[in-house]
This record gives C-alpha cells, structure tokens and sequence, in this order.
C-alpha cells in the first residue's frame, strides 16, 4: 500500500523489558522506562511536530491562493497520518480535496489517494476502496503518468486482499503488473507488487507459488538497490524456510534491518515473527519476551488488525506454556478488535476461535470447546474462498460501495456549494437583470419604433399633402400654360392676319405707285 513512510529514530522497546523483572520499592522498572521514553526522549519530537503543525494552520489562513491552500491542507493530512491519527487525518484530506480546484483533476486525485491511503490505515476497507478507485478514475482524467495510475492499481488490490477476495485482489494486481512491465518501470511499487502476488498464493496454500514471488521480489530489490524492497522480500522469505533456526536468524537480521532504517512498524512487525520463531524452536520464554515487544509497540500503532492478531499469538503461547487463565483476556480483546475491523478480519477471526477451542479443551469445557471449533471452521472457510461462499456479502458491499460513490460525489459537489450557490444567485440576479433589460430593451426599441413608424406616417401624410398641393399647382401651372399656349397661339394668328393683312396692302400700294409712276412718266413724256 502507498503510505507516507514514517521517518523518526525511535528506541527500540525492548531495552526496558531487560527490566522487567527488576523493580525499585515495588515499581516496575519496566513501566519507569516506558514512562521515560514517552515524556523524556519523544517530549522534544512532540513539541517540533506540534511546531510543524502550527506553522502549516498558520501558511494556510496566510494565503487565498487555491494551490497554496490546498498544499498547506494537504501536509495538515500528512501530519496527522505520520502522527497516526488517521481520522484526523481523513478530515484533513478531505478539506484538501474540498480546497481543490475544480478543474485541476490531478489535485483532486492526490487528495482522493490520500484519503483512501488513511482509511487504508485505519482498516476501513469499505472506504479503502471507494477512495482508491475514485482516485483512480481522477489520475486517468488527468492524464497520469502510468507508475501513478499503477501503483493505485496496486493498492486497490491490497484492499481486496483484505477482504480475503483474492480473485479480485489478483486482477488488480495483473492490470497493475501489465502497466509497470510495458512502460519499463523500474520503481518500489513494482517490488511490492511481488509480494502482494505471492501473498494471494500464500492464502490459497501454494507455498511453492509464494516463494517464488518472494525470492523475486529480494532480487529486484538487490538489483535496483531498493533497501525496502530487499528487507521486505528477505522477511517474506522466512515462510519458504524449512529449518526453524534459520527461519529465527533470518527474522532477526531483517528485525535490526527495520530499526536501522528507522522503520517502527516494520520492525514491530518483526518483533513478533521473531517471537514465533522462538515458540517454533521451543523457547517459549523468549518468545513471550518478544511478544510483549511486539504487543507494546502494535498499542502504540493502533493498527487493530495486526493488534488482534498479536493477542492471539500471545494466547496461543499461553496455552503452550499452559497458563491457560492468562490466556483469556488476550482471546477476549483479540476478538473484541477484530470484529471491529475489516483487514484480514476472517483470517483473524479463524485463528482467534482456534484459540478459544483449544483453550476450553485444555481445560476440559467442551460445549464452549465445540462451539468455537464451528466457528473456527467457518470463518477458516470463509477466509480461504470467500469469492465463492460469500456472495451474499459482496452484492452488500457492492451496494454500499454504490451508496458511497454517491455519498463522495454529493462531497465532492459540497467543495463549491456556497460558492455555487452565489454563482447560481449571481446568475439568477444576471439572467433577470438581462431578462429586465432586454424586456426595457424591447420595449424602448418597440417605442422607438412606433415613434419612427408615427413620424414617417406624419412624414407620408405631409409628403401627399405636399405631393397633392404640387399636383394641384402643377395642374393649375398646365392650365396656366395651357391658357398662355392659347393666347400665344391666338396672338400668332391675329399678327399673321396682320401680317398678312400687311403684305397684302404693301402689294397694293406697290402697285398703286407703280401706277403713279408709271402715270407720271407718260406724264413728262406728253408735257410739251
């Protein structure tokens, strides 16, 4: 599973157990110790993370910038998932998403993971799921890079492997294997992979199958040099181991592997494989020892599943060492956790009961002895073919899931509610205003309009009045022309009736001198 790796020195617990069986005036010196280590060496450390948070609350009322808000937010989430407080840190992640943009699908996805990464911490695989997967549809909307969208692939498939459905958990992990092995991908998540791979074949007793993909994994890691890697396959490597001695040398040496890198869950981890090594060979007093470590530093974690499973293992012993009443409050807090978790709660439940039945056969109570033996073999049947038996439960699971898809989308939609709902006002006051304008728009337009169409009938009415008088005047000028044509035409007569008339006498009196003349010169001509 992606995690924020937690990154602090730590003590390892068991230097107070060295004395345990010491005390000063009645006081365990053991729980000196551990009073020490808590307000002694982790006081600076506690007052240095409160710093870190303060400084974070601080940057983020700093700035109004999204980015930056959401930066600030998410290493709010981060803090509290290192510090283990995983429902603080769910809130914290979810605020960030809520801070994200709208727009920016890659945020929202980081956001999405991380959620998905504290409910996977906190074994809440019903949510595990719904978040991975929302994340992962986010990553594909934005385009990630193929390590990123394989790796949610991956621990998806953790999720499921959870549940016991390991049908499921593989074909996650096939998909995740395609991705990273035809991109070429050389990373971390590809090492894990492997064992994610072997511990399905594990579950389903093929040990051969497991212990391949656990000897892969150690030499990918060397190969690479990925120290995790190769500290994880060497761990998973104990189960393929034959003798009971090497198996508790190799325990070891990855136990002090996990402290130098600083790792304290890992090392808890191996604190209580070292434990079985040790009930494994016989030296049940040892292992008591290191289950007390293991126990003390799984309290300190929180992690319910693995805390259920080291009581159990502590009853186990108990029994071996037959100290059977100590051995009932483990058994009873074993099983009051793991029925209030979902990782591996079949796994645990079967060795839980198997426990209480033994328990109540040592000690003689065979009615309780046959009614956890029933429940035993129910839940060791549930756990190894769950896919199958189960069906009931997974269509319940699958209508969950489907409420929740609904659930994170409506929380989605509540990252912009308020400013949705000024957005929609905003717009509802815009689309009225527009609406009261185009509606002032219309009707100042119609006004004009009437007014132009009112002006250009005055216009048309003061054009025919005009157009009329002119054809009037325009008639009375005809006339007018007409009444001159006339008096023209009438004038022309008269004057060539005078005219003529004229001629006519000039002819006349042309010949009336010719006459004269003539007269006058038969006149001189007779004179004597």
């Amino acid at each position: 599973m992606s995690s924020h790796p937690p990154n602090h020195s730590f003590i390892s617990p068991y230097i107070c157990l060295l004395l345990s069986n010491m005390s000063v005036k009645g006081t365990s010196l053991f729980f000196v110790c551990i009073t020490l280590l808590m307000f002694g060496f982790f006081a600076p450390s506690q007052l240095s993370a409160q710093n870190e948070l303060d400084s974070l609350q601080t940057g983020l009322k700093s700035t109004i910038n999204r980015i930056e808000r959401f930066n600030y937010q998410y290493g709010i989430g981060r803090y509290y998932y290192t510090h283990n407080k995983l429902d603080s840190a769910v809130m914290a992640y979810k605020r960030a998403f809520e801070i994200a943009p709208k727009n920016d699908f890659a945020i929202q996805a980081k956001a999405l993971n991380a959620i998905g990464w504290s409910y996977h911490m906190s074994e809440d695989l019903d949510n595990t799921i719904l978040f991975y997967d929302l994340s992962y549809k986010a990553y594909l909307r934005a385009g990630a890079e193929p390590e990123v969208l394989a790796d949610v692939l991956k621990d998806l498939g953790r999720a499921y492997y959870g549940f016991a459905q390991y049908d499921s958990a593989m074909s996650y992990y096939m998909r995740a294997q395609e991705i990273y092995e035809s991109n070429n991908i050389i990373s971390e998540g590809y090492g894990t992979l492997q064992h994610y791979i072997g511990s399905v074949f594990k579950r389903q007793d093929q040990m051969d199958k497991a212990c391949e993909y656990y000897y892969k994994e150690i030499e990918y890691g060397r190969e690479h040099n990925f120290e995790r890697v190769l500290a994880e396959g060497t761990y998973l490597s104990s189960d393929c181991m034959d003798n009971d001695t090497n198996r508790l040398y190799n325990d070891i040496r990855v136990m002090h592997i996990y402290e130098k890198m600083g790792d304290s869950r890992m090392a808890g981890l191996m604190y209580g494989n070292v434990a079985l090594s040790y009930r494994e060979i016989g030296m049940l007093d040892s292992s008591l020892f290191w289950h007390r470590i293991s126990l003390y530093q799984r309290r300190k974690e929180g992690g319910k599943s693995h805390l259920a499973s080291e009581l159990a293992d502590i009853g186990h012993l108990l029994i071996d060492m037959h100290r059977y009443t100590e051995a009932i409050p483990y058994f009873e807090e074993a099983e009051s956790i793991a029925l209030t978790t979902d990782l591996k709660k079949y796994l645990r439940l079967e060795n839980i009961y198997n426990g209480f039945y033994t328990l109540n056969y040592k000690m003689k109570r065979f009615q309780p002895a046959i009614e956890y033996l029933k429940l035993y073999h129910a839940y060791k049947d549930s756990a190894r073919d769950l896919d199958r038996q189960n069906t009931i439960d997974q269509l319940e699971l699958a209508y969950e899931t489907e409420k929740k898809e609904a659930e994170i989308a409506m929380l989605e939609k509540e990252r912009d509610v308020q400013e949705m709902e000024n957005t929609l006002a905003r717009k509802e006051a815009a689309v009225q205003k527009r609406t009261r304008n185009y509606f002032m728009a219309g009707g100042i337009i119609l006004l004009l309009l009437g007014i132009y169409i009112f002006f250009k009938w005055r216009e048309s009415q003061r054009q025919k009045v005009i157009i009329s008088v002119q054809k009037k005047e325009v008639e009375y000028q005809k006339l007018l022309v007409d009444e001159k044509n006339k008096d023209i035409t009438d004038s022309m007569i008269y004057a060539s009736s005078i005219q003529q008339a004229i001629i006519s006498s000039e002819e006349y009196l042309s010949d009336m001198f010719e006459e004269v003349q003539l007269c006058v010169r038969l006149c001189l001509l007779h004179k004597p």
